[in-house]
């Protein structure tokens, strides 16, 4: 027990120093090297280190600007997270911001199942990737703000929030990419503050969404009247395993469900060489369902070098859709009548877009209405999935 030789292990969690071993070069002198020897060698390294730093005008201006009070510890913990997840200056504000925001309204360190499902839904709806929120979780988790617990609601709710991509395009908004971007760049220019700047890249960067998807759409035109392809659709359209590897396929290299849905919504209202759509609803839900698949590639790569509990969120990931897009894939003409009456009657190149978005949000409120009361057994399977280490 060093809590009485270093008060500021009082902020320890769970009693462990993880976090405070100081890693560097230490001579330890001739004598009888021990565990305790290193350990004190490190904490007072670590003791140092915080002491040359102004944590204090740190803690003030965090205090008034987001009301939160934070310890010398929470403060270095959130810096260390900020510095491993920032790309680049802007990058570095925007997280802290959300962070602080979080933990001035109790969502980050106490929130139960339902509030972690809000949060992931409504974070992925504004950022436009679920694959990003999830990998913001995973270095949540590794960091020790959230537990395990807290952590697979929220990636319940990035499933939710990222439909919103799908719903926004099929209202055509790539036709109105030009002032998206117009306004992105007002914004920028305009605004004087930094906060008015970054809604104007977000808004730009919107409008480069529909610019892109939009050029996808018209590369792929000549691929409607190519004999070949139209043959290969069929198949995809009669024999839906097929239907979902392609969107699998897609999905691990693009490493974006969003994108290959948005891609899937393109191309399924493309006529084909009868006039009718290239897919259909029958042939587009499998795809579907293997981008939902394919998604969660992300995670797992990302948490390949974080702690365990990173790793079991990275799997509740992957059973979340894996699960669903099996129950959904045994039940696939149920699907596609059901995402029929849910969606608007007309020509079938006028509402399949409409459709797809429609059964991608039905399958992750579906699949999430079952799994979130059953996320303390989620927790106990993955534990079991990723197990610790045995000590040796």
């Amino acid at each position: 027990n060093y809590a009485g030789d270093y008060p500021f292990l009082a902020d320890a969690q769970d009693d462990s120093l993880e976090g405070f071993l100081y890693p560097s070069t230490y001579d330890l002198g001739g004598g009888e090297v021990t565990a305790d020897t290193v350990i004190r060698a490190m904490l007072d390294q670590y003791r140092a280190n915080v002491l040359s730093l102004d944590l204090g005008s740190a803690k003030a201006s965090i205090r008034e600007r987001y009301g939160v009070s934070m310890s010398d510890y929470d403060i270095l913990k959130l810096a260390s997270i900020i510095e491993k997840e920032a790309l680049n200056d802007d990058d570095r504000y925007k997280i802290a911001s959300v962070m602080y925001n979080r933990m001035k309204a109790d969502m980050a360190l106490q929130s139960d199942a339902t509030m972690g499902y809000v949060t992931g839904a409504a974070v992925t709806a504004v950022l436009q990737s679920s694959s990003a929120v999830t990998v913001m979780v995973l270095g949540f988790v590794s960091a020790g703000l959230l537990t395990l617990r807290q952590a697979v609601p929220v990636i319940f709710g990035c499933n939710i929030g990222t439909t919103v991509t799908a719903q926004l395009l099929a209202f055509r908004l790539e036709d109105m990419r030009g002032l998206v971007l117009l306004a992105g760049l007002l914004l920028c220019f305009a605004c004087a503050g930094r906060k008015g700047r970054a809604i104007g890249r977000a808004v730009f960067a919107f409008g480069l969404l529909f610019e892109g998807i939009a050029d996808m759409g018209t590369a792929m035109e000549p691929l409607a009247q190519s004999p070949v392809f139209v043959h290969w659709l069929g198949r995809v359209r009669q024999h839906s395993w097929l239907g979902l590897l392609a969107g699998l396929g897609m999905t691990l290299t693009v490493q974006s469900s969003s994108a290959t849905i948005a891609l899937l919504q393109n191309f399924a209202a493309r006529p084909g060489l009868d006039g009718s759509s290239l897919l259909g609803l029958a042939g587009a839900l499998p795809v579907l369902l293997g981008d939902n698949i394919g998604t969660t590639i992300t995670a797992v790569l990302a948490s390949l070098s974080a702690s365990r509990d990173a790793k079991r969120v990275a799997a509740a990931h992957a059973v979340f859709n894996l699960t669903g897009a099996a129950v959904f894939c045994a039940g696939l003409p149920l699907y596609v009548r059901l995402t029929a009456a849910l969606s608007p009657k007309g020509p079938e190149l006028a509402v399949i877009a409409r459709q797809i978005a429609n059964a991608h949000t039905l399958f992750n409120v579906v699949c999430t209405l079952v799994w979130l009361p059953l996320t303390p057994l989620m927790v106990r399977f993955v534990c079991r999935l990723v197990p610790d280490r045995a000590v040796r």
